[in-house]
């Protein structure tokens, strides 16, 4: 998850103020919580000459190993006898988190620098003008859904994939036919926030699919939770519920995959129900037009997928660039997957190639390099050597989570830990 500007513009603010007041001058400074927003905390310090000791955090499934290259602490024993310490908190469970601290003895103000979490700030809305605006977004999202409907008449159900993010899609796509065949659903439209992620409903052949704006799913959804199921036969595919929990559950449970939170909470499935693979065409000549107007050789190239738009990694493209070294070095090809404005790896050449074509691109090439993203999801058919790089702390990339193994998607993928610049050698001993 990325940080919107309005929040990270308001968590810089708050320390840059208190830096500037020396609240940081002579004490470690600490990070209380592994979460996405430790990393834009981590940044923000460093512009102002201030790095963490350490980042503490209560789950002991993170404890003693490394997030942003830091050492993950149980907060007690770390702090057991520190009274030089800065300890900042941004978090969801920031009070619960200040409360513990206190505790121990620690002062909000003193040691203790509690942001309050953008939940928090947001101010209630029960005034008219408020109560105004929000029957307006109902109104102008009931009237979009009416708008889908008379083009779409004989569609039972509306889906609604709020989250733009492609693996979100493609899983949802996974089960949607067993979902409906469950249901009796013969007809039906999927509502999609941008075009990629209607090509990725296309290749599992659903071909009813409308792209609508961002503003317009949130007016839908708005007037779905007003309106109820009686008005509007809609159906988020939002992997943890609608406005029911704050976090997903699927944090709070190791065991559980993304695969699982499709099957069991999106759909209510049973656990003997398969996920649906997107068709392939596998006549198509496609990937060896590619590579051979490219000069890359077949089996022997290395597609490097840096970029993700879900988060940020500490896989900087320094060691991207001795990652793709390395590989030529051992005789192999290398070129980076770009879309849009991304730009390849240096001394790589750029590749961009259509969803229904990633399966047989990765098996052409031989090597698929990247770090976790939808991309891994659509190429995850892919029979050749798939490695993955994931990010202690990072919901989007966690191991645990998001795996293609535990997820069911494939079962031969190399898994690579990033905790640490020198974990990038993993790469050349796999790629022997």
């Amino acid at each position: 998850m990325i940080t919107s500007e309005s929040t990270l513009g308001f968590i810089q603010d708050v320390i840059w103020e208190k830096a500037n007041a020396g609240f940081f001058r002579n004490k470690d400074t600490v990070i209380f919580g592994c979460n996405s927003y430790a990393r834009d905390i981590r940044n923000i310090l460093r512009a102002k000459g201030i790095e963490i000791s350490a980042c503490l955090d209560r789950d002991p499934g993170k404890q003693e190993k490394l997030f942003l290259k830091a050492p993950v602490c149980q907060p007690e024993e770390y702090l057991k006898d520190k009274k030089e310490v800065a300890v900042i908190i941004y978090s969801g469970y920031g009070r619960e988190m200040a409360e513990q601290l206190e505790k121990m003895g620690y002062r909000l103000g003193q040691e203790i620098l509690y942001i309050p979490f953008n939940g928090d700030r947001k101010p209630p809305g029960d005034t008219i003008e408020e109560a105004d605006r929000a029957m307006e977004r109902v109104f102008d999202g009931y009237e979009v859904y009416r708008s889908r409907k008379r083009l779409y008449a004989e569609a039972e159900m509306v889906f609604v994939c709020p989250y733009k993010g492609t693996g979100d899609v493609y899983m949802a796509c996974s089960f949607l036919k067993r979902y409906l065949e469950k249901k009796n659903i013969r007809n039906f439209l999927v509502l999609v926030p941008g075009n990629n992620c209607r090509r990725v409903a296309n290749l599992f052949g659903i071909s009813d699919v409308e792209v609508i704006s961002e503003e317009e799913m949130g007016e839908v959804l708005d007037a779905w939770v007003f309106l109820g199921d009686e008005t509007m036969n809609v159906k988020p595919l939002l992997h943890w519920g609608w406005r029911t929990k704050n976090t997903p559950y699927i944090f709070n449970n190791k065991r559980t995959s993304f695969a699982d939170m499709f099957r069991y909470d999106v759909f209510g499935l049973d656990d003997h129900t398969e996920m649906e693979a997107p068709f392939i065409d596998r006549n198509s000549d496609y990937a060896e037009r590619l590579f051979s107007s490219m000069g890359l050789p077949k089996g022997k190239t290395v597609v490097l997928a840096p970029y993700t738009n879900s988060c940020r990694s500490e896989i900087t493209a320094e060691l991207w660039e001795r990652m793709a070294e390395g590989l030529k070095r051992k005789g192999y090809g290398v070129c980076t997957n770009c879309a849009g404005e991304e730009k390849p790896i240096r001394n790589t050449q750029a590749i961009c190639f259509p969803y229904e074509e990633g399966v047989n691109v990765a098996e052409y090439a031989g090597g698929f390099l990247a770090f976790r993203s939808g991309l891994c999801e659509i190429v995850s058919p892919a029979k050749c050597k798939m490695v993955v790089f994931y990010e202690n702390g990072s919901w989007s990339t966690s191991y645990e989570h998001f795996s293609l193994r535990k997820m069911g998607l494939n079962q031969n993928e190399i898994p690579v830990i990033f905790e640490k610049d020198e974990d990038i050698e993993k790469i050349f001993e796999i790629f022997s």
